[in-house]
């Protein structure tokens, strides 16, 4: 199956994954309090994604409630709800998917 976009949810690409000629637009996205997916390196795959990549940091949000499965050694301390920033992160995912699929229509 073709690929229409790539959707990062607190990751990033791997060093040998360069994707910055790639012609598919990509949303990553972050949490400002993550302490594993930092926001030091979410920036530093900057160059491997497309320069249109879109970047969206959910202020408050940390690792763990990207899915609901507990702290992790490492991760920082949410200031917001595990629901809040679910939400947040279903928002912006609807959202990106929505607008490849308008593109195919």
């Amino acid at each position: 199956p073709e690929v229409s976009g790539l959707l990062l949810l607190a990751s990033w690409p791997g060093k040998s994954a360069d994707l910055s000629a790639w012609g598919h637009p990509v949303l990553s996205i972050s949490a400002s309090n993550d302490g594993l997916a930092s926001q030091a390196k979410i920036a530093a795959s900057r160059p491997l994604l497309p320069a249109q990549s879109r970047f969206v940091e959910i202020a408050g949000g940390n690792h763990a409630q990207f899915g609901d499965y507990g702290s992790q050694e490492g991760d920082g301390a949410a200031s917001l709800s595990g629901s809040a920033q679910r939400r947040a992160v279903t928002e912006e995912a609807i959202a990106f998917l929505d607008s490849i699929l308008a593109g195919k229509r």
